[in-house]
């Protein structure tokens, strides 16, 4: 899997900068547990402005008490989509937080 993502060596200073350059971003839990978000998604749930590794994740399998999740933002090789599960949101309300949901990236 990791023929199809690409590192750069850019440092990356806010979503805008982050968007621009790479469309996924790979969360990894200190308990083992890992997840894939688009990052223009965590872009307009958060701000624009804001770092993207200080953004708060917290861990379904272990509610974060494992520590601090190691983010890593992704380039993709578009001719070759890897095959993986994105977490996306999904509005349910007008006043209700946003639920995320896990679909496929293609």
């Amino acid at each position: 899997m990791s023929s199809y993502f690409y590192g750069m060596t850019k440092t990356i200073w806010t979503f805008g900068d982050a968007v621009r350059r790479f469309p996924l971003m790979r969360v990894d839990c200190p308990c083992g547990n890992a997840g894939f978000f688009n990052t223009m998604e965590v872009a307009g749930e958060t701000s624009y402005e804001r770092d993207p590794h200080n953004v708060a994740f917290r861990c379904r399998e272990c509610k974060g008490q494992s520590g601090r999740p190691k983010i890593q933002l992704l380039e993709v090789d578009v001719d070759r989509l890897p095959k993986v599960g994105v977490w996306r949101p999904v509005k349910m309300g007008r006043n209700q937080p946003t639920v995320w949901s896990l679909q496929r990236l293609r």
